[in-house]
Order: structure tokens, then C-alpha cells, then sequence
């Protein structure tokens, strides 16, 4: 999707505007104009006529401001993570700054340095400057998204920048020497613009401070970028007569020169394309952060959360209902339940818990069939004839006591001897109604004339009615 980057300069009694579109991939520089400033109240109109009716949503407005009323701070700290920098920043400034913190926006960039990975640039901008500037494009369909100090921006526009390159900028607001280090000011001095100001002074400042920044270095060992709207020609031949290499970036379509009057607004548009690939300050944060791309997208994000509302509210709805209609069954089933209850067992049982209650009922009617010989191992009758036939006919055994229950049956009584008492446990043995029969006692009489026996006899699981 191509998006547009525009740069606004704004000058004395001009407006620069350049407006570059792309992608990801590739960004081009589509036009630099230049316009007579208009009026506060006309500034709308004028943008309206330039970039469209209304920002889209892709569209990007940077603007910068001067250093001059700034404080820039180097910084290093131990760790990288951006809500502790934010939360140390502010307490460093408040500490190394002769303001009051609250009257500033503060911002921060990180730097990459290998060596120190903590190292950052702070700068505290006024509140003043920021309302007085924003105050020209928020009132507008052209808000400005991306707010930069005009060194930074500018050197994050430029092509083919390296290592310790020199920026040198002189507008009309002041005059600025800094040196680059992964196009990001590393050190930077600045000299604001007054009405006395002459090229001489002006010459005179950039000499010695782009020296100083030099260092021990050679000016011809790297090269000095030049964007001078005020004073380009003697500045430049003075440079070069002291053996700085002058760079001056280009503008497609436009004459290559250090004066070039849409320069700027042409490296801001830039910056913009770049801000995607590498952070910036951006001032738009805080009580400054823009909010005119969420006003455009809140209707259709207040119909998402309606349709959202209404998908919910129908399941809802669908749920309870299936959760009414599984209860009426529910309810239903507990009536009929009762209805057995009452109708099978006791009419005065209070209900407590129907299910519970006929399964303790069933289990004791369970019980009550087995003890009358109407379970699975056979009527009591049943058993008894198995026991007669089973006993032999000339074997002298009296039966004193029968003790009949779900599980086994004990026969008490007396024989004549303990062979006896033998041969009948084996032949009850042998029946299919028992699994075994066990001798449980077995002793003499005092007498010596019988033999008073104990026998269990225990059912066979599954046996024959």
C-alpha cells in the first residue's frame, strides 16, 4: 500500500512543501513547491488545495522545530528497556537542567553504539513552542503526525550520509554544526539567529566550531553537508578554501544548491519514510500524542463492536434458551419420578433426593427377595429338596437348626459318627445349587453315642432356580 510522507518548512513569508509516496521497499520524491504564507485562518484552505480534502490514513506530515529553545542531553544509562529510560530521564534532566521539568516535553532517542548500549540523546522541548506550533495544523484536516528537532530530522533524510560527517545548517532561525555518527547528531553546537546577524559572523561561528568537532582530523577526510537557505554562497566558499569537502544533497527535478529553497521540506518528507526503519523523537507524545487517525477509525470500530455486541447477545440468547428448555425436561422428569415414588413406596417419606431414596428402596426390596428365596440362587424350598435328595436315605443324620440367608445356608444337628458327618458334606458338595460345603464343627457327644455337627453351605453364583 503507498503511502505519502510531506514535509513543511515553514519560512519567514513561505511555505515549503515536498511530498514524497512508496512503500516499504522504495520511497520517491514526488514534488517540492514552494507558497507565500498565508494567514492563520487561511492555512486550512491552503492545505486542503495542496494535499487533498483530508489526511489518509497512511499519510504521514512531519514538521520540525529549531534547537535553539531546546536542552539536548547525551546520556548514558545501564539498561535499555523504555519504561525504565523514560522514568530515568526525566529524574537526570530534572537533576543536569536549570527548568522546571513541567513546563518541558521531553523526548529520547536511542543511539546504537555497541559499546555503550544504553546511550541515548534526551532533549526537553517548551510546552510553549509546541502548542504555538501544533496550533497551525491541529485546527486543520492536516494535523501534523511526526514533530522532530530540525538537526535530527534533517540528517535522518540524508542519502549517502556516513560516519563523522559534518551537518552544517543555516536558516533562519539559527545556525547549526553538528557531527553525525549513524546519521544521528553525536555532538552538536548551535547559534541562534538575530537581527544584527551578518554572513561574516554567521562564517565565522560554522569555521571554528566545524574545527573544533573535527578534532585532530583532516577537513578534506570527510564530507560537510551543507543545507544553508540563509548565506550558502560565502559560507561555502569559505569552507573551502579551508579544505572541507561540501556535500549538498539533491532534489530530483530540482537544481543541485546549499540554498535550494524546499531543501528542507524535501529531507523532512524523507525522515517520514525513514521514521518506519529507524525511531526519531517524535514530540507527538503525552499530552501532544495525535488522536485524529482514531477519530477517523472510530465509527467503523463502534459498528465492529456492535456487530460483535449483537453475535454475543444471539448466542446469549440461543444458550438461555436451550438452558430453559434442558431445565423444563429436567423438571419434568423429577415430576414424574415423584409420581413413582408416591405411587411405588411410602406416600408419607418426606423428598429429599428421589433418585437416592427408590435406589435405597430397591436395594432393601432386593434384600427382603432374597431372604423369601426369590433371588438368583432359588426358593427355599428349592434348596431344601436339593438337600433331601442329596442325603442318602440310610444315612442316620437328624437336622436340629436351618439358618437360611442371602449368601450360604448353616445346617446344624448330630450323627452317628464323624464319617457321616464326611459323607454328607461331600455329597451337598457335589449339588449344583452350592460351590462348596464346609465342615464347620464337628464333636462327640459326652456320651459317646453321636456326633454334633456344623455345616456352611455356599451358594453357587448364578445358580439354578
Amino acid at each position: 500500500m503507498s503511502k505519502r510522507f510531506i514535509g513543511i518548512d515553514i519560512a519567514a513569508d513561505t511555505l515549503h512543501i515536498a511530498i514524497a509516496d512508496g512503500d516499504k521497499k522504495q520511497v520517491r520524491l514526488q514534488q517540492v513547491s514552494s507558497h507565500p504564507l498565508p494567514e492563520h485562518d487561511a492555512l486550512p484552505n491552503l492545505l486542503a488545495e495542496l494535499l487533498g480534502p483530508v489526511a489518509g490514513f497512511g499519510d504521514r506530515l512531519i514538521i520540525a522545530l529549531p534547537v535553539r529553545h531546546c536542552y539536548l542531553r547525551w546520556l548514558n544509562f545501564p539498561f535499555r528497556d523504555a519504561k525504565k529510560l523514560a522514568s530515568a530521564i526525566e529524574l537526570e534532566l530534572s537533576v543536569q537542567l536549570p527548568i522546571d521539568i513541567e513546563q518541558y516535553q521531553l523526548a529520547h532517542r536511542s543511539l546504537q553504539d555497541s559499546d555503550q548500549p544504553g546511550r541515548i540523546v534526551a532533549a526537553a522541548v517548551p510546552n510553549q513552542l509546541l502548542d504555538e506550533t501544533l496550533s497551525h495544523f491541529d485546527e486543520t484536516s492536516w494535523p501534523a503526525h511526526l514533530v522532530e528537532l530540525t538537526p535530527f530530522a534533517l540528517a535522518a533524510g540524508l542519502s549517502g550520509c556516513r560516519d563523522d560527517d559534518l551537518l552544517i545548517v543555516v536558516d533562519e532561525h539559527e545556525t547549526v554544526v553538528c557531527r553525525l555518527q549513524q546519521r544521528v547528531p553525536s555532538s552538536l553546537a548551535v547559534l541562534p539567529a538575530v537581527a544584527e546577524q551578518d554572513a561574516a559572523e554567521v562564517t565565522a561561528f560554522v569555521c571554528r566550531q566545524a574545527r573544533m568537532l573535527l578534532g585532530a582530523g583532516e577537513p578534506g577526510s570527510i564530507r560537510t553537508w551543507l543545507i544553508a537557505p540563509h548565506h550558502a554562497e560565502p559560507l561555502q566558499q569559505t569552507l573551502q578554501q579551508f579544505g572541507f569537502q561540501i556535500a549538498v544533497p539533491t532534489v530530483p527535478g530540482q537544481p543541485t544548491s546549499a540554498a535550494l529553497p524546499g531543501l528542507k521540506a524535501a529531507l523532512l518528507a524523507l525522515c517520514a519514510a525513514n521514521q518506519d526503519k529507524q525511531q526519531g523523537f517524535n514530540l507527538r507524545q503525552g499530552r501532544y500524542a495525535l488522536r485524529g487517525e482514531w477519530q477517523k477509525l472510530r465509527r467503523s470500530f463502534i459498528a465492529v463492536a456492535l456487530l460483535a455486541g449483537l453475535l454475543v447477545g444471539s448466542w446469549g440468547t440461543t444458550a438461555w434458551l436451550k438452558h430453559a428448555e434442558l431445565k423444563g425436561q429436567a423438571d419434568q422428569l423429577s415430576r414424574q419420578m415423584e409420581q413413582v415414588f408416591r405411587a411405588n413406596f411410602s406416600k408419607s417419606d418426606p423428598i429429599v433426593d428421589i433418585p437416592r431414596q427408590i435406589e435405597v428402596k430397591l436395594a432393601e426390596m432386593r434384600r427382603k427377595t432374597e431372604l423369601l428365596g426369590l433371588s438368583s440362587q432359588g426358593s427355599a424350598l428349592r434348596i431344601l429338596e436339593e438337600i433331601s435328595s442329596r442325603l442318602p436315605v440310610d444315612l442316620p443324620i437328624e437336622i436340629k437348626e436351618l439358618n437360611y440367608s442371602a449368601d450360604n445356608l448353616r445346617l446344624s444337628g448330630f450323627t452317628s459318627s464323624f464319617d457321616a458327618v464326611n459323607q454328607a458334606a461331600d455329597k451337598l458338595k457335589a449339588s449344583p445349587l452350592f460351590a462348596d460345603a464346609k465342615i464347620a464343627d464337628a464333636k462327640m457327644s459326652l456320651d459317646g453315642s453321636r456326633v454334633d455337627f456344623q455345616l456352611q453351605l455356599n451358594y453357587r453364583s448364578g445358580g439354578t432356580q
